[in-house]
């Protein structure tokens, strides 16, 4: 069975650093564009890895902090 990925990206503002837009895409081609971190956090649950750009340098930051 294949594995279940998630691809994400955070927009954040330079100003005041807050999460403006989280865009993700699942393997199963359902789509989230949302800054509420928990209707991402449902979003992903069941998805076992996470991808991305910048990933671990700029939006985990991001995301945890939240």
């Amino acid at each position: 069975m294949a594995k279940s990925i998630v691809f994400i990206d955070t927009e954040v503002g330079n100003s005041d650093n807050k999460i403006h837009d989280i865009g993700a895409i699942r393997s199963d081609r359902n789509i989230f564009h949302s800054a509420s971190i928990r209707e991402f956090c449902a979003f992903i649950a069941d998805c076992e890895y996470i991808c991305g750009h910048n990933v671990i340098h700029h939006d985990l930051k991001y995301l945890q902090s939240a």
